[in-house]
């Protein structure tokens, strides 16, 4: 949202009506799967969501902001010239010219003037859904995901590391069930995000150990073996070895990537028949798929290779370099970063878009024009964009209906 430019915010004389709320009592206000902050927490009136007038503007992106302290009147617009008029004390309100009568009138609480959330989001064309069990109002801006119908079948788990507070938030799509699982305190990070069988799992900066996250939104220490692990055929397979990463099982073999070779394993079930299926080749990322029959990697030079299921049939699969791959029954999907070369270290500089192609490789489409971290579910590629400063977006697999679902940084994404 635009920052708000207060053109004159002069407050004189004015009447205080006696409504206070409780910090624990007051309704949370979520935009854009992001919670708002108020120095003056939100009221409820007559059943209506009343919040501070200038922070709301702020965050909605009314820049043309006029107080007359004569009537105690407010004139506020935005760059869509959406404008509207209200006065403290009057439920007579104004919207491009038209008379709307509010359900509750704007008031003085604690000396700060307060406004109807409902009236004020709409006039800036968001949606605003209220939610009396959780007390918890949900807004979706302009071109946001309320404009399509996203999935609301997913769970959507991301971190987001900012400067004052390190997170996990769970949510739908649609920005609504939003909610805090998880918060740390400190300078230390949250990463390594993902979906393991019975949990989500993540990591701390400032502790070895790993957590996990139920369905029950309960935050547990994993034991050793519950951080990386495989069921198949009612048997775990799990690894106490610091090197062993991201253990696979399929039919009876189990695939590994030992983090110290920079290469990717196989092994019976029963120990047997151990194999090197890549040799000291994979990507820092240490990404691999096991698809229809094939093994999908990002080999040390970022591009994405195919290889047979024992190693053999290597096959180049991208013609540019790869840093974030999905894949389905029948297509693939990547981003294109833009990479910034100094001697032998590379940094990523932008991302050029995302790509769709057959399972083999052929028939590329790009996308769009924006990419980074991605995950595919039910028609939709859910992406943190490099270029927007780490928003959330989706898109429909067919580059329709690109969405912006969280406006916060977010680090890492998983969908359960």
């Amino acid at each position: 949202m635009q920052k708000t430019i207060i053109v004159l915010a002069i407050i004189l004389s004015i009447i205080v009506i006696p409504l206070t709320a409780q910090a624990d009592d007051a309704p949370r206000v979520i935009l854009d799967g992001q919670e708002l902050s108020f120095e003056v927490q939100p009221v409820i009136v007559d059943g209506r969501v009343l919040v501070p007038m200038r922070e709301i503007l702020n965050y909605l992106g009314f820049n043309n902001i006029f107080w007359y302290s004569d009537t105690m009147s407010v004139n506020f617009a935005n760059n869509n010239t959406v404008s509207s008029f209200i006065t403290v004390g009057s439920r007579t309100a104004w919207v491009k010219n038209k008379e709307i009568q509010l359900d509750v009138p704007p008031m003085i609480v604690d000396g700060r003037t307060m406004v109807p959330l409902r009236f004020v989001a709409e006039s800036a064309s968001c949606a605003v859904k209220y939610d009396p069990l959780s007390n918890i109002v949900n807004i979706q801006s302009l071109g946001s995901s309320n404009d399509v119908n996203l999935d609301d079948n997913v769970w959507l788990y991301y971190s987001v590391n900012g400067d004052d507070s390190r997170r996990i938030i769970k949510q739908r799509p649609d920005g609504s069930a939003n909610k805090t699982v998880y918060a740390l305190q400190g300078d230390a990070c949250i990463y390594n995000l993902r979906e393991n069988e019975h949990h989500i799992s993540f990591n701390r900066g400032d502790s070895a150990d790993a957590y996990g996250i139920d369905d029950a939104d309960t935050v547990t220490v994993l034991k050793p073996w519950e951080d990386d692990f495989a069921v198949n055929r009612n048997y775990l397979y799990y690894s106490d070895i610091d090197f062993c990463y991201k253990i696979r099982a399929q039919e009876n073999w189990i695939y590994y990537i030992n983090t110290g070779e920079k290469s990717l394993y196989r092994v019976q079930s029963d120990g047997s028949s151990k194999t090197m299926i890549v040799n000291a080749d994979l990507s820092y990322n240490w990404e691999y798929e096991i698809v229809n029959g094939y093994i999908y990697y990002l080999a040390w030079d970022q591009h994405l290779y195919r290889v047979n299921l024992d190693g053999s049939g290597k096959v180049q699969i991208t013609s540019k370099p790869v840093e974030h791959f999905a894949i389905t029954d029948k297509e693939i999907y990547y981003d294109l970063p833009v990479y910034n070369y100094d001697n032998d270290h590379r940094e990523i500089v932008g991302v050029d878009g995302i790509c769709k192609a057959s399972i083999d490789g052929s028939n590329t489409v790009k996308i769009c024009d924006d990419g980074g971290y991605l995950a595919i579910s039910n028609g939709w590629i859910y992406y943190i964009s490099f270029n927007n400063t780490g928003a959330l977006y989706a898109i429909r697999t067919d580059g329709s209906d690109k969405t912006k679902i969280v406006n916060e940084r977010v680090t890492e994404v998983v969908l359960r």
